[in-house]
């Protein structure tokens, strides 16, 4: 035997055949009960009744019944399969029903009306799942529906976009894309953005850019006149496309502090005007980092407002950016500063500290007889302003002139002046 195969399938038994026995053949059946095959009864004489109703129990018993050969059967299968006849019809179903949709011809003339059918022709006008069953004629079996879904377009209407959108380097823009609705019972639209740098000839699809609103974050210079549309459909419907939009990306203000002078003494004044290009809309001021008064384009600074002063505007575009940083600082001076002076008894006194030690001050004030009236120690630090003010209070004190006198305790040395209580 080369290549021999004994199954149903065959149709000549294999007795009918010569050796070498190759190919498929039908196994011949034994006429009656006998010791070979364990006394099992014959209940089949051909293969084909075999085929109809699965339900029973099957029992295989066979034979080899060439007298030369002794062996042993070591395995053996047997293989069902089992299928419930299609006939090809079915009853339909839909879901949302929905009079007027099904039909048994493709010009939608026809109804259907709940036949068994094995093809029929919708015509839905929103989202609709079709479902069909089969029942098996042979076995009282009714098949699972089959679900069939179809969604349902609606063109997209009136798709429009502003025509222009401004920003500022740097900054962000957004563009939305409004269009008639479409019902929810319908196939959602699906959006894509494109954008375009030659003045909308040729466009390119943005990558993630697929619902109503297009959001930019960061924008440059290079980006001013770039186009935008949007193209959107529902379901199958044709593809709707937008106008388009011309983003307008306006330049940060340029903006410059300048002041007549940049270092003062005690008693002088300097201002620092900031100028804007294009025109600020608004005005704010930093000292060393620190917000202060003042939404105008001048500050006045004296010996008590030194420091870094930085503006930031906002232009009449909206956009926002910061000036130079302008520094006013203290110029030195040996000259002893006491004001106001003549005093109604209340009196400051400066002297310049140039702010490269620590060192302590001792102001003593004498009246016209060299009596020592007051005296006060003020510290000073690298940090301490370089004019730092020292307050006196002679409110008490007899009308007259009286001497100052400020002494480093450190170096001894001393500067004087007077002021005169009125």
């Amino acid at each position: 035997m080369v290549n021999t195969n004994i199954s149903s399938l065959g149709t000549a038994a294999l007795s009918s055949a010569v050796s070498p026995f190759t190919g498929t053949f039908r196994a011949d059946r034994a006429g009656s009960a006998d010791a070979s095959t364990s006394g099992m009864p014959v209940t089949t004489t051909s293969w084909a009744a075999l085929y109809g109703p699965a339900a029973g129990t099957y029992t295989l018993a066979l034979r080899d019944s060439y007298g030369g050969d002794v062996g042993t059967l070591t395995a053996w299968s047997v293989d069902v399969t089992y299928v419930i006849p299609s006939y090809g019809q079915g009853v339909w179903t839909a879901t949302p029903a929905e009079a007027g949709t099904m039909f048994l011809d493709a010009a939608g003339l026809v109804p259907y009306t709940g036949t068994l059918e094995d093809t029929i022709f919708v015509r839905p006008n929103v989202n609709t799942s079709y479902s069909v069953f089969f029942n098996s004629t042979i076995s009282p079996c009714t098949s699972a529906p089959a679900q069939v879904p179809v969604t349902v377009g609606l063109p997209i209407n009136n798709l429009s976009v502003p025509a222009t959108v401004a920003t500022c380097v740097g900054g962000g823009f957004t563009i939305t894309a409004t269009h008639d609705a479409i019902p929810a019972t319908n196939a959602a639209p699906i959006y894509q953005w494109q954008q375009s740098a030659d003045g909308g000839v040729n466009w390119t699809s943005i990558a993630n850019a697929t619902t109503p609103v297009l959001a930019v974050s960061s924008t440059t210079q290079t980006m001013n006149g770039m186009r935008y549309r949007i193209l959107s459909r529902s379901g199958s419907c044709a593809i709707a496309s937008s106008g388009s939009t011309t983003l307008v990306v306006n330049a940060l203000p340029s903006i410059t502090l300048a002041s007549p002078t940049v270092n003062l003494t005690p008693g002088k004044t300097t201002t620092i005007t900031g100028s804007s290009s294009p025109a600020a809309a608004t005005w704010s001021w930093s000292l060393n980092g620190a917000t202060i008064g003042g939404t105008g384009n001048t500050q006045v600074v004296n010996v008590d407002g030194l420091g870094n002063y930085q503006a930031t505007v906002r232009d009449v575009n909206g956009c926002v950016n910061r000036s130079n940083v302008l520094n006013i600082g203290a110029e030195a001076s040996d000259k002893l500063w006491i004001y106001p002076n003549p005093t109604a008894g209340a009196f400051q006194v400066r002297y310049y500290h140039a702010g490269d030690m620590n060192e302590k001050r001792i102001i003593s004030v004498f009246n016209a007889a060299g009596q020592l009236v007051a005296s006060k120690t003020f510290d000073l630090t690298y940090t301490s302003s370089p004019y730092l003010r020292m307050d006196v209070d002679l409110s008490g004190a007899a009308r007259g002139t009286y001497v100052v006198k400020v002494a480093h305790e450190f170096s001894g040395k001393i500067v004087s002046g007077l002021v005169l209580v009125q």
